[in-house]
């Protein structure tokens, strides 16, 4: 029977199970540097907050090498979709996709349990996935000017959301009032309720 000393079975451990980055408060994440693609690569494990903004979905780097990343932009890059590799970002705080071309939120959203802030606006979104309730820290998200009507019930498992931005969307009286009685302690932003039906 094998026997490993402490310091042995120290190593195996660290080398077998990877490093899992510290979360750093609102503040601490707020004061850091917002890498651009061609500094984060110089400079990977200094990257906390790395901006994708208008880059070519097929110039994105390897997001693991970023072993601290918490903060994402990917605004206006045309995207159809959200790519893959970020619902691998489980220490992700804060993530941007706005202005781009999304139709559909996968359940593999409900990977990004540290998020507290997501954007979502100016795509072209139809419904939410029951596993937005899995965002358990989720504090902002917002929808402004997307295709949906209606949200998932699980919605209301989400206690730490103070804000939620459904401007610009046509959504009836009911749905909004439901909406309001899922989320009683969120700060609900709607346009005038449309009348219409689903």
């Amino acid at each position: 029977m094998l026997k490993f000393s402490a310091g042995l079975l120290f190593i195996f451990l660290f080398v077998t199970f990877p490093t899992i980055a510290q979360l750093l408060d609102s503040t601490a994440l707020s004061n850091k540097t917002i890498y651009t693609l061609e500094e984060a690569l110089l400079f990977p494990e200094q990257v906390y907050k790395l901006s994708l903004k208008k880059t070519k979905p097929e110039q994105f780097p390897d997001l693991q090498q970023f072993k601290n990343l918490q903060w994402l932009c990917l605004s206006r890059n045309k995207l159809t979709e959200i790519p893959e590799q970020v619902f691998y970002q489980m220490n992700l705080q804060y993530l941007d996709l706005s202005k781009n071309k999304i139709d559909l939120i996968p359940k593999e959203i409900g990977n990004l349990i540290n998020i507290k802030q997501l954007y979502l606006h100016q795509n072209n979104i139809a419904s939410l996935p029951p596993q937005i309730s899995q965002l358990i820290n989720l504090e902002l998200i917002d929808l402004w000017d997307n295709e949906i009507s209606v949200l998932p019930d699980e919605i209301k498992a989400l206690k730490n959301l103070k804000r939620l931005d459904l401007r610009n969307i046509q959504i009836n009286d009911n749905e909004q009032k439901k909406i309001s009685s899922l989320l009683p302690e969120t700060k609900i932003f709607f346009s005038p309720a449309c009348n219409c039906k689903y």
